[in-house]
């Protein structure tokens, strides 16, 4: 999830419009893509078919990859349109008793 950071870091620190606009059109066109393909490929390997990345419960990978895609989502809903798996995961997570409160009750942030 560091290379995504990454990516989505040179987003957030562009101060240049048109910079800003070429790095968004790269990232939807080809970043994300390819992250969401590693990432269903990770989540198909899970012999548990829990839904979660390792074992069959929550994990700090679930939570890290659910908050890392937490902003390309807000300013690209359809990302995991065509991607029902990872899709089921967000919600998963949204819908965990111990973390949906706070999820819908957080602060917004831009980072």
């Amino acid at each position: 999830m560091d290379d995504l950071r990454a990516e989505i870091a040179k987003l957030i620190h562009e101060k240049e419009s048109d910079k800003r606009a070429n790095i968004q059109t790269n990232l939807y066109e080809s970043v994300y893509p390819k992250f969401i393909g590693i990432l269903e490929h990770y989540l198909g390997e899970n012999k548990c078919n829990s839904g979660y990345f390792l074992g069959e419960e929550l994990t700090l990978a679930d939570l890290s990859v659910f908050e890392t895609w937490t902003l390309p989502l807000e300013n690209h809903p359809d990302l995991f349109d065509d991607h029902p798996e990872l899709l089921a995961h967000r919600k998963r997570i949204e819908n965990d008793e111990r973390l949906s409160h706070y999820i819908k009750t957080r602060p917004k942030r831009s980072v």
